[in-house]
Parts: C-alpha cells; structure tokens; sequence
C-alpha cells in the first residue's frame, strides 16, 4: 500500500520525482510532461548540459513552488552510471531542501 504524503516538503520531492522518471509521452494529456532520467543511462555521449536545460525547464514549468539553487550532474558512460543531485528552496517558506537520484544499468 502506497503512503501519502503528509507535509508540502514530501509533496515537492514526490512531484519532483514525478517529473524526473517519467518518460515524456508517457502521460496522459500531457506529452511534453517529464525528463526520463532512465533514457539516459544507455545513451552514447550524453550532453550534461542539455540535460541539465531540460531539467530546469521541466522543473520550472511543473514544478513553479519550489525555487531551483543547483543541479549536479555526472555521468560515467562506460559504466552507465548516472548521478544528479538537484538542490531547491520552497517558495512558501524558504525551506532548502535536496533530492540525489543514482541510476545504474
């Protein structure tokens, strides 16, 4: 059984989770929705910084409660690793908050 979230910090982080693993198409009405993270990790020379633009883009447009401050992203090819830390503030009340997603094959 799935939990809900409880506090406006757990509803950012689901949202944010929300836009970063789903697979654009992948949502109903909504085709530009998402940044499918997981594409990436079997991609050849992937440009961090246009990942980097799509998460901003992605974040800024579904996201307009949180203020980003940072996205690190790295990215080992050969072992198809990805790692991205996003760091944010919430509008509402400053509160600084951070998100790590580490993928593997």
């Amino acid at each position: 059984m799935f939990k809900g979230t409880q506090t406006l910090k757990e509803q950012v982080k689901s949202n944010l989770l929300n836009v970063l693993l789903t697979q654009p198409g992948e949502r109903v009405n909504e085709p530009n929705f998402g940044v499918g993270l997981k594409h990436y990790l079997f991609e050849p020379n992937v440009d961090i910084d246009s990942l980097n633009t799509l998460i901003n883009a992605q974040i800024n447009f579904y996201i307009p409660e949180i203020s980003l401050i940072d996205t690190d992203i790295n990215f080992l090819e050969d072992e198809h690793l990805l790692f991205i830390k996003i760091t944010y503030s919430i509008n509402s009340d400053n509160t600084v908050d951070a998100i790590q997603l580490n993928f593997n094959q």
